[in-house]
Formats: structure tokens, C-alpha cells, sequence
């Protein structure tokens, strides 16, 4: 069976200007930027075996549609690539709406965030009919040419007692190494990730190959296509953090997902242009939401009660009784750190975090498993669809070894 590596890639207007009602990423390339895709469609060059390459291009905004397929399709066509591109846009989508009869189709393949996105990675290699999904981010670099061999490696088979639905690399820094060398900013020191993902870390350094683990990046994971036949998900309704709360709904179906230590990408990510304030908020809407959604599994009809001491040691230590107060100290600090450099604005924004503390929750996660549901439904419409199909190899780029 011929291997698929999916690939996100998010664009936004020239000179990265930003407009009321653009759908927000965390560094999306500007229309008139380099970017990091070239880089990233080159390196899969070195990788042995077949494989298509699925494209799933995300627009902070539908007005930049048109231009910016112009824009990708001028980049595939001067880079030389050794394996076939199947490009899909938004019309992309659109078109496969207006084949299927299902108006809420649109609440399950859409680009509107993070975990949609996802879900749209996973969706469109099931309606062609590929197997297992590689999951990969367009500002990684491939280090190994046996990549594509160890991605699959494990995958559906038995790991202490469960099939493996999915399983998650490792990332290297720009250094070579998965930790963190940089120490967290001060105004986080209750709500330190990175020293809670450092220490996570050391599960690469345990000398097994596969280890059953309580983090996953969605950069580098490979999904089998029965999580999606299963109705396994992406949680549309998490604002960040889509992988590891991912990793919680496969885990919680009774399967198992696994770190493989030697499965490694190079990730160079540019630098993200969003407020301190901003990614504060995400990640307090993110784990307030997590942490509702862990505790009302166990009133679900679920295989296996997932708690945070099951995801320790990250994002575990975040999701227990001691959330509330970090949240409301760390919003505290950044509030003060804005104030000390005169962003008087900006200190506003970061004591706004604190009226997420008094959110309900419950209502957020009772829809993600009214979603579950509907996914499941809305997998049953779209797979084995040659019509489809048609649809989303229209505007496939052949392999080429030269460019004009």
C-alpha cells in the first residue's frame, strides 16, 4: 500500500497585516514571504520508499483564496520533488460539500483552527483510501532517509495489551537535542511548560523504542485510518493543544498511543507574532477545557478513565486541583511585566485571562461528544466516495525530477 505524508501549511495577507475576523495561527507566512514549505518539500526528497504528499493549505482568510493558490502551485511547480503533491484548498472543500447532501458536513471538514485542520488531515487520505496517515508540519525538517519505513513501524499492533491506533516522534531542536534550552520567562514561573516538557522529554533517553506516553505533537504522528472509521477526532472545541488532547481521546477508547523515540524531525519554527496575552489566553482556555473534559470521561461510556496523574509528568502537573491558582497568578505576573514596560493596553488584556477561571466548561465538552457522534456519521458519507476522489486528484502535481 503506497504511504501519505500530510502537510499543513498556513498563509496569511502581505506583510502579515492582520484584519478583524482573520482566523488566528500561530505563525502563518505572509503572501509575500519566503515561508518555511520550500524548505520543508525539499527535505522530504531524501526520504526512501513511495508516497503522495497531501497538502492541506490553510488561509487566515478566504479573500486571499485565489492568490494564494497561484502562490502554491508556482512554488510546486519550481521545486523539484520526487513524489506527487495533492494539493487542497478551501474550493477544495467547497466543491465536496456541494456533493454531499449533509449540510453539517461543514462542522466536521472545515479550516477554521487548529483541530479542524487536523481533522481535515485525517479525513481527506481516508476518502482516498490510504491506510496510515504521517502527520508532519511545513516548518520541519526530514533528518532520515528510513523515515517513512519507521513511522509505520508498530502501528495496529499490540502494545501491553492494546492495538496501536497512533503514535507520536520526537522533535529536535535547532540545537539537535528535544529539550528546551532557553528558561522560561519569569512572569510564567507557575505555569512553566517547558520545564514540565524537558522533564517529559527524558522519556526519549529510557533506551526503548516504543514507549507508551502522556504527550504527543502533532507534527510528527502517524494515525492509522481505523481511529477514523472508530470516530476518534480531533476536539474542535480546544483552542491549542489538539495533539495531546488527542492522544486523551485515543487512549480513552481503550487503544493505545505511543511515543516511538527513533522516529525524529528537525522542527525550525519562525518566530510567532501573537501577544504574550493571547497565547496566555489560549493556553488557560485550553487547559481549564482539558481538565473539564478529563473529569466528565468518567461519567462517559468510555473504555478507560484517563486522569492527570495518566499524563504526568506533562501536561499532568497543569491539569489537576492547583490549575485555578496558577492561572490566576500567572495572569497576575504578565500583568505586572506589561505594566513595568509601560504596555499599560497590554496589562489589561493579560487580567482578562482571570474571567476564563469563571467560564462553564461543561457546556464546551458536552459538544465535543454531540461532534464525536456526528464525525463518526460523517466518516460513514465520505469514505469510499470515487466521486470525491475525482474532486481531490483534479489538481494533483506529479513527481519531476527537473523544474522549469
Amino acid at each position: 500500500m503506497k504511504r501519505v505524508v500530510v502537510i499543513p501549511t498556513y498563509w496569511t495577507r502581505e506583510s502579515e497585516d492582520w484584519n478583524d475576523g482573520d482566523l488566528i495561527f500561530d505563525h502563518p507566512t505572509s503572501l509575500d514571504g519566503e515561508g518555511t514549505l520550500r524548505r520543508c518539500l525539499e527535505s522530504l526528497n531524501k526520504i526512501k520508499g513511495s508516497f503522495d504528499l497531501i497538502l492541506i493549505i490553510v488561509p487566515t482568510n478566504i479573500d486571499i483564496q485565489e492568490d494564494l493558490e497561484k502562490k502554491i502551485f508556482d512554488m510546486l511547480n519550481h521545486v523539484v520533488l520526487n513524489y506527487r503533491v495533492i494539493p487542497v484548498f478551501p474550493s477544495t472543500i467547497e466543491r465536496i460539500y456541494k456533493r454531499i447532501e449533509d449540510k453539517g458536513i461543514k462542522k466536521v471538514l472545515n479550516l477554521e483552527g487548529y483541530s479542524q485542520v487536523r481533522n481535515t488531515c485525517i479525513l481527506i487520505p481516508s476518502i482516498l483510501g490510504f491506510e496510515d496517515f504521517i502527520l508532519l508540519d511545513d516548518d520541519e525538517v526530514i533528518l532520515d532517509e528510513d523515515f517513512l519505513g519507521k513511522a509505520i513501524e508498530n502501528l495496529e499492533k499490540e502494545f501491553q495489551g492494546k492495538k496501536v491506533l497512533a503514535k507520536a516522534g520526537v522533535y529536535l531542536q535547532s540545537h539537535g537535542s528535544p529539550y528546551f534550552k532557553d528558561k522560561e520567562v519569569w512572569w510564567r514561573f507557575f505555569l512553566n511548560g517547558k520545564k514540565a516538557m524537558n522533564k517529559a522529554f527524558e522519556l526519549t533517553e529510557t533506551g526503548k523504542r516504543f514507549i507508551d506516553t502522556p504527550f504527543a505533537f502533532g507534527g510528527n504522528m502517524v494515525i492509522s485510518r481505523k481511529a477514523v472509521e472508530e470516530g476518534i477526532p480531533f476536539d474542535p472545541y480546544i483552542s491549542r493543544g489538539e495533539d495531546i488532547d488527542f492522544l486523551v481521546n485515543v487512549k480513552s477508547e481503550g487503544y493505545a498511543f505511543i511515543l516511538d523515540t527513533e522516529l525524529k524531525i528537525l522542527h525550525l519554527p519562525p518566530k510567532s507574532h501573537n501577544p504574550d496575552w493571547l497565547k496566555l489566553r489560549q493556553d488557560t482556555f485550553r487547559l481549564l477545557y482539558m481538565k473539564c473534559k478529563i473529569n466528565r470521561l468518567k461519567n462517559q461510556k468510555v473504555k478507560r478513565i484517563i486522569t492527570s496523574n495518566d499524563l504526568n509528568p506533562y501536561p499532568g502537573p497543569f491539569l489537576n486541583w492547583l490549575l485555578t491558582l496558577r492561572i490566576f497568578l500567572t495572569s497576575i505576573l504578565l500583568c505586572i511585566d506589561y505594566t513595568l514596560k509601560f504596555k499599560f493596553n497590554d496589562s489589561k488584556e493579560a487580567l482578562r485571562n482571570i474571567k476564563l477561571l469563571f467560564k462553564n466548561y461543561d457546556e464546551q465538552v458536552s459538544k465535543y461528544f454531540l461532534f464525536k457522534e456526528k464525525f463518526k456519521k460523517t466518516v460513514q458519507k465520505l469514505i469510499n466516495r470515487s466521486d470525491l476522489m475525482e474532486i481531490l486528484l483534479e489538481k494533483i502535481v506529479e513527481a519531476q525530477t527537473k523544474r522549469h
